[in-house]
């Protein structure tokens, strides 16, 4: 008989690497477990539209982050292309470039960069999660970052204005959207968050985060954003339809997030 000492091994490092799942959770469950998680929270007619229901790749998923290194260890990952590319760490060949012309872009988008000086005005690629709630407080937050393979990519940061919004309709069938530089009604755009480069002039560098160099984590993506929040007052008791939706903008290149 042999007997041997029992050793612990050392615990296995975790690579502060965004994961993207699209497997364990279903869009529904997405809304109602992971961003409003709320068990008195009134959530009914949720819809989606993305790649998948034009043959093309699935836009939708959720991403976890156990290092607790990134700013979020958990959420929705919303994209213009397949979003499980967006897991890190950064491959650094602008391989981040999914989705067909075959999948069409969102009309509100496209509303909000003609309302800009875009230079590229058309979307898409639109992946988009729809539903209606009724608050339970006066008050409705949510914290999100662009994460996007046009940054650090010459000059497409400059020029191909892909966009998030994060539309609130209330019971008079008024629109706003959330999602906005800090103290301004700009939507937040690719080209309206970045640093210099040789192509054009930084444009509110302090709401950009980083580029991701390449074999680095924390996601796949050339560059994100610090987060924002999207916060509004509301009614208690009256019912709210949100919209979140991202889409490239211009061409059906290098995916957002």
């Amino acid at each position: 008989i042999e007997i041997g000492a029992v050793i612990n091994p050392s615990p296995t490092p975790v690579a502060p690497d965004v994961m993207v799942d699209q497997c364990t959770y279903t869009v529904e469950e997405l809304v109602t477990e992971i961003l409003i998680n709320n068990e008195c929270a009134d959530i009914s007619n949720i819809t989606y539209s993305t790649g998948t229901n034009f043959d093309d790749v699935n836009g939708i998923g959720y991403f976890s982050e156990p290092s607790n290194n990134f700013e979020f260890s958990q959420g929705i990952i919303l994209s213009s292309g397949d979003a499980n590319i967006g897991t890190g760490p950064n491959s650094g060949i602008a391989d981040q470039t999914s989705g067909g012309n075959g999948w069409p872009g969102d009309p509100d988008l496209t509303t909000l960069l003609e309302q800009t000086d875009s230079a590229n005005d058309n979307t898409n690629n639109a992946s988009v999660i729809e539903f209606d709630f009724v608050p339970i407080s006066n008050n409705i937050s949510f914290r999100f970052i662009m994460a996007s393979e046009e940054y650090d990519q010459s000059f497409f940061e400059c020029s191909f204005s892909d966009v998030f919004g994060f539309f609130l309709t209330d019971q008079e069938g008024i629109t706003t959207n959330l999602a906005v530089l800090p103290d301004t009604d700009l939507p937040i755009l690719v080209t309206n968050v970045h640093l210099a480069n040789n192509y054009c002039e930084a444009e509110n560098p302090e709401y950009f985060d980083q580029y991701v160099p390449q074999g680095a984590p924390p996601i796949a993506y050339d560059g994100y954003t610090v987060p924002f929040i999207a916060q509004s007052e509301v009614v208690p008791g009256q019912t709210y339809h949100i919209k979140l939706a991202v889409a490239d903008a211009g061409d059906s290149s290098l995916d957002t997030a």
